[in-house]
Order: C-alpha cells, then sequence, then structure tokens
C-alpha cells in the first residue's frame, strides 16, 4: 500500500507516498472529474453530429446524383461517369494514382477472400472434429481391355458439375459441396500400368479392375451419411445411363465406414486464409491511411464503380441501413452517437485522473498528511484543519474524509488550536523557556489567524510569544531571529515547500536556536 520515494535532501528522511491517500486525493477533486467527462462528452459528442451530418450531406448528394441520372440513358450516365473520374485524375500525381489503383485491388481481393471465408463450407467445419465417410467402388467390365476408359469415365462424373449440383439438391446444401468431397487414389487396370498418384489397382478373381475412393467430409453426421447415400444413389443411375453407350459393366461398393476424424492439413489450411484476409486488411489500411483528400474521393469513386456494374443502384441503403434521406436541410438525420459521448466522458476522465496523480506523485509542498517527527526528526505539535467550505455537495468531500481519517479521532479548528497550543506550552516548560516565535513561511490568510489564537492562549499562560514570517526571504525577520530562544514552526500545507522547512532547520541549527516542534496548518 505504500510507495516510497527517496528525496534528494540528505538531511530530509524518506518520503512515503500511501496509494490510499492518492485514491482519496482523487476522489477529493470529484467535481473536476464530473466536469472533465462532462466537456469529453460534449467534445465528442460535437464530433460525432458533425461526422453524422456530414455522412447525412454525402447520402444528399449521391441521392441527387442518382435522380439526375434516371433519366439518362446508360452511354450518357457512363460518359459522366468517366468525366468526372478524369477530373479526380488530373489532381493527382503518378505515386498517387498507383496508390489508389493498389488500394481498390487489394479491397477487391480483400471482399473475394471474406466472401469465400464466410461462404466456404470448409472454412466452416472443425478441423478438429470432423465426420468422414468413406465409400469404395470396384467397377468391371466383360471385356478387361476397356476397364480403364470405363473408370475414368466415372473418375470424370464424380469430379463434374453434375455431381456437384445432385448432391446440393439432394442432401440441401449450398454452393461449394465440391471441397467436401474428394476422390482418393483412383485407379486404373493392371494392363494400363499408368503411373500417376492417384492409381491404385486391385486384382479380383485374377480380373482387371479400377478402383474409386470417395472421400465425403461434413460437420454433422446424418448430413454426411446422407450425401454418402446420395452418392451411391447417383452412381447406380449413372452405371444405368452408361451400359447403354460403353457396354455392360458392373459398379460394387465394397466398403464404406464412416467416423470423426481430425485433419490438421485443414487447419494449416483455414489458418493460412485467416492469415491471408488479415495481411489484405493490414496492408489496405496502411497505404489507406496517409490518403490526401484528392486520393480518398478518388479512391471511394473507383470502389462505388462505374453506373454499369451498379444499374441496381436506386433504392440503396446507407452504412447504418437506413434508406437514403430525400433531399433537402443537410442537418436532417444528423444525430449524436451515444457511444462517441461515452467515449468522450471516460476518455477525458482519464485523462483529468491521471493528471491529479501527476500533480500528487510531482508535489514537493507539504501536505496535510505528513508527519514532520517522520520527515525531519521534530516534534509535531498539532494538525490544524481547515474550516469546512459551504460548496456544492460539501457533505460529500467530507464523507471522503472520513474514509481518509476513519481510524483517527477528527477535531474542529478551535479544538485543534487549543490541543496546538496546550502542547506549545507544555514544550516550552519542560525546555524552561518562557519565551516562544512562531516561524514559517507564508504566514498569512487562515494560517496567520491560527498564528494569532495560538499566541493568544500562549500569552495567556505567561509566555512571551512573538511571529516571524519568511525569515529565508525577508532580512529583517532574519535580523530578528538573533533574539530568539526557541522556536515553533508553522507551515501551511500545499503552499511550504519541503525544501524550505530543511532551510529553516538549518538556519535555526546554526543559531543554536532551540526547535520544540511543528505545526500543520491545512
Amino acid at each position: 500500500e505504500i510507495l516510497s520515494m527517496a528525496t534528494e535532501n540528505v538531511e530530509m528522511r524518506e518520503r512515503e507516498v500511501s496509494l490510499k491517500d492518492l485514491f482519496i486525493e482523487i476522489l477529493l477533486h470529484w467535481r473536476m472529474v464530473l466536469l472533465a467527462m462532462l466537456f469529453g462528452g460534449i467534445v465528442l459528442g460535437g464530433f460525432s453530429y458533425g461526422r453524422s451530418a456530414e455522412q447525412v450531406r454525402a447520402a444528399e448528394a449521391r441521392q441527387k446524383a442518382l435522380e439526375e441520372q434516371r433519366g439518362m440513358s446508360r452511354e450518357e450516365r457512363m460518359e459522366q461517369w468517366e468525366a468526372e473520374g478524369e477530373r479526380m485524375r488530373s489532381k493527382l500525381n503518378d505515386t498517387q494514382l498507383l496508390r489508389v489503383q493498389t488500394a481498390v485491388v487489394l479491397r477487391q481481393r480483400q471482399e473475394e477472400r471474406l466472401e469465400y471465408q464466410q461462404n466456404s463450407l470448409l472454412m466452416q467445419l472443425n478441423p478438429l472434429k470432423i465426420q468422414q465417410v468413406n465409400l469404395t467402388f470396384v467397377i468391371q467390365t466383360e471385356d478387361a481391355g476397356s476397364t480403364y476408359g470405363v473408370g475414368n469415365a466415372y473418375e470424370q462424373l464424380l469430379t463434374s458439375t453434375v455431381f456437384f449440383e445432385y448432391m446440393e439438391e439432394q442432401c440441401g446444401l449450398k454452393d461449394n459441396v465440391s471441397e467436401l468431397i474428394a476422390l482418393n487414389q483412383p485407379g486404373v487396370s493392371l494392363d494400363q500400368g499408368a503411373d500417376r498418384n492417384s492409381v491404385l489397382a486391385l486384382n479380383v478373381s485374377q480380373s482387371d479392375v479400377f478402383v474409386l475412393n470417395v472421400r465425403i467430409r461434413h460437420d454433422n453426421a446424418a448430413t454426411c451419411g446422407a450425401m454418402a447415400d446420395a452418392a451411391e444413389e447417383f452412381v447406380r443411375q449413372q452405371q444405368k445411363e452408361l451400359e447403354k453407350t460403353i457396354g455392360g459393366h458392373e459398379v460394387t461398393c465394397i466398403n464404406r465406414s464412416q467416423g470423426e476424424v481430425t485433419d490438421r492439413k485443414l487447419v494449416d489450411v483455414q489458418s493460412s486464409g485467416a492469415t491471408t484476409l488479415y495481411t489484405l486488411l493490414n496492408y489496405s489500411s496502411i497505404l489507406t491511411k496517409d490518403f490526401t483528400d484528392a486520393e480518398q474521393t478518388y479512391y471511394n469513386y473507383l470502389a462505388a464503380g462505374s453506373p454499369a456494374d451498379n444499374e441496381a443502384a436506386e433504392g440503396q441503403e446507407t452504412e447504418e441501413g437506413q434508406e437514403l434521406p430525400a433531399a433537402g436541410s443537410p442537418a436532417v438525420g444528423a444525430r449524436v452517437s451515444v457511444k462517441y459521448i461515452v467515449l468522450g466522458a471516460v476518455l477525458f476522465a482519464f485523462i483529468c485522473v491521471f493528471g491529479l496523480f501527476l500533480k500528487y506523485i510531482m508535489n514537493n509542498r507539504l501536505r496535510s498528511t505528513d508527519s514532520l517527527s517522520e520527515l525531519y526528526g521534530i516534534p509535531q505539535l498539532g494538525t490544524v484543519p481547515a474550516s469546512s467550505p459551504k460548496r456544492f455537495l460539501g457533505a460529500v468531500d467530507q464523507w471522503i474524509l472520513k474514509l481518509r481519517y476513519h481510524d483517527q479521532r477528527r477535531f474542529t479548528p478551535e479544538e485543534s488550536v487549543g490541543l496546538a497550543a496546550v502542547a506549545v506550552k507544555m514544550a516550552a516548560f519542560k525546555k524552561e523557556t518562557q519565551t516562544v516565535c512562531l516561524l514559517g513561511c507564508e504566514l498569512k490568510g487562515s494560517t496567520m489567524e491560527i498564528c494569532g489564537q495560538i499566541k493568544g492562549q500562549l500569552e495567556a499562560a505567561g509566555l512571551k510569544v512573538s511571529t516571524l514570517n519568511n525569515v529565508l526571504y525577508d532580512a529583517e525577520a532574519m535580523e530578528r531571529l538573533g533574539g530568539v530562544g526557541s522556536v515553533v514552526l508553522v507551515e501551511t500545507a500545499g503552499v511550504t515547500l519541503y525544501d524550505e522547512i530543511r532551510k529553516e532547520l538549518e538556519l535555526l541549527q546554526r543559531q543554536e536556536i532551540t526547535v520544540l516542534g511543528g505545526i500543520v496548518a491545512e
């Protein structure tokens, strides 16, 4: 809870900073923090309103341009679009044009990759839990020499668009079903002897055969089984059709197995896809963040596409999903973003609190919570609290102060002055001195009133009391110090510098003046 800070002055003991006291000091400035939050909310709220109004004005300009184009032919719209593009290009040099065109290409690749990531069935699979069915088909013909040709026909059918469309229709799947189906090690007859990675030859009853292994994957076991059923049915249907054209043959499914597998290669494929998308996003962001206004305008122009690419632009929606407003006042539809208001309040509150933190840590003035006995080795004869000012919601301040002094008894300023006067009187009697000087820096205002009250009570007890102010900076006061026998330091929290107290003690030591102790006035 305690953070120690070593001082540069060897005469001054180690000064300690309490995190609890730091927290309470920040709480005591709650009015400032609230004002900072209010100011931040207004500033960023106004910024969001201006930004929203600008978007509305841009939307109105687009709507107006669309309305103007409704009466034009497609050729006229293209001419107008190209003329506008030429006008924008004339404001850019070759380097800027290249930057914009590169950004447009990156945007297109990014959109293509994102669409694939979202729509690809393969990218949605969990590579650690994949349902997989393996089907093994054996193809035999009456004429061993034609086995390869028949097998090759089935191989082409099982990799054709017709097969994939059939699977989509039968199983209710969307596009890209081809990514879930693959032919593993398709083969030819022994007499072909072809050297291909995708060939597997088997000898069954001394006859030539062609073997096709079909692998089907999905994240749902039932769907995966339905796809396998559909694949077998497709093969049976194609067998009937092919027998009419290429002759008699047999297609037998000799193996069907299903289970949950892990595909480590798919992990790499999915990670590579995500990395590619992130790289495109990163490059695009780096390239566009330094665009000039002219480059950004041309970039937006190219990204929007030509009228030929956007013939259905009528009725398009804004970025927020609302219909474009009708032409009129630019501010119509503009609104303040609650998100920006909250962000501004939090940001400015943080800045305010951080400023208070720096002020507290770097403070080189006496604090009301400091102990003169711990810092300088002199008795602390009392601490006089300041009178509570009548401030807005002052009860909140009192509640916060109770957190600071929850384990201490609190006294009123009058009671504290009385206790301090008694402590000074006892210290003077113990040192057998009848003269006491109340000495300090910047003794004015409430601190001077405290000195006057202590002086009155001490004089009533028979002591001779004087007051000296700013002996370090006032030659006359320093000269008067020569006739003083004992001193009580009276220092003001938040005003007196630590170094000033050290110098006062050094001066008193040189003059061989007894220091009875010190009093801190808040």
